[in-house]
């Protein structure tokens, strides 16, 4: 099939691929690009070639690591939406944070069992979705954070809550800044 070059918006979901064509990083008008439900590993390295993508969907693949190709400087300027839940990654590479643009990250139902500390530095995100994964601890610098959407429910994190609970004052439970304090202060 021949895309188009001035192809904004492409959908590849639910066709089982492996690996994506090359065919696909030739189309530098994208800006949104769905491959979401197939059987992705990896990204080739000419995927530098989208460098106007602004939505990337990559969930419900097969990745088991971060893309490196996404930290390329090209795509920290303008990739604002990225969505990777459902996949098997183990961690998020430091490299992921040079994506200074990016406003949302769906990182949720992977294995994650840990973020990189300058993830809370990424100045634009403002959306953090990592349910559902192996996190015992997060980054000081991701709670002390402001978020209008965040979500780090169903993870096994270690804070140790003693009896009683961490009540500031009766009836009022303490914030998750709080609680973030108390485990620097357990674990250091």
């Amino acid at each position: 099939m021949v895309f188009p070059k001035t192809l904004h918006t492409l959908a590849i979901e639910h066709c089982a691929l492996r690996r994506l064509s090359l065919q696909v990083t030739t189309l530098t008008a994208l800006t949104a690009l769905n491959l979401g439900y197939n059987n992705l590993t990896e990204l080739p390295k000419s995927f530098t070639a989208l460098q106007n993508l602004k939505r990337l969907d990559l969930s419900h693949n097969s990745f088991e690591n971060f893309p490196l190709v996404l930290a390329s400087e090209c795509f920290s300027k303008n990739l604002i939406f990225l969505d990777m839940k459902d996949n098997y990654m183990v961690s998020l590479s430091p490299e992921f944070t040079k994506l200074s643009a990016l406003i949302s990250i769906n990182l949720n139902c992977n294995r994650l069992e840990y973020l990189p500390e300058g993830i809370g530095l990424m100045k634009s995100l403002v959306s953090v979705m990592v349910s559902n994964n192996m996190l015992e601890l997060l980054p000081c610098s991701l709670v002390t954070r402001v978020y209008h959407k965040a979500d780090f429910s169903e993870n096994p994190f270690t804070l140790r809550i003693p009896p009683g609970g961490y009540e500031r004052e009766r009836g009022q439970v303490a914030s998750l800044r709080e609680l973030a304090g108390q485990s620097v202060i357990s674990h250091g």
